[in-house]
């Protein structure tokens, strides 16, 4: 019967080292930020020091960044500049909490063009 218990108290053993060293993997992967994170932080510090970051940028920069608020090209005409649209995302990370609660979730109609990226008929498999 000894033989028994040695081989019960060894396989506890042997669990519970492998419990302990799941739980030190857990604790690892839990305390790592993840690269989502990372990149969640570091735009919002680019936010937060846009116009510091621009002035000191190279040229080459400015034109990233610019053309990252703005996806479309600018336009220059008389001394003066027009842009037809504004990056989305942009201008949702700018707002503040009070405008995002106010703006109200819409349903897609036709006429808002959103159709215009489905893809066209016959590529999916049409639904009875």
């Amino acid at each position: 019967m000894q033989e028994g218990g040695n081989s019960g108290e060894a396989m506890k053993k042997k669990y519970d080292d492998q419990v302990l060293i799941l739980k030190s993997h857990e604790s690892n992967i839990l305390n790592q930020d993840s690269d989502f994170q990372i990149y969640i932080k570091n735009g919002i510090t680019l936010l937060d020091n846009l116009k510091l970051f621009y002035q000191e940028s190279s040229v080459e920069l400015k034109q990233k960044i610019v053309s990252s608020i703005f996806p479309q090209k600018l336009i220059f005409s008389d001394n003066s500049y027009r842009i037809s649209k504004v990056n989305e995302a942009f201008l949702l990370l700018t707002k503040s909490i009070k405008e995002i609660q106010n703006l109200k979730k819409q349903n897609a109609t036709v006429s808002d063009g959103v159709f215009d990226y489905a893809p066209p008929p016959g590529l999916e498999p049409g639904t009875p």
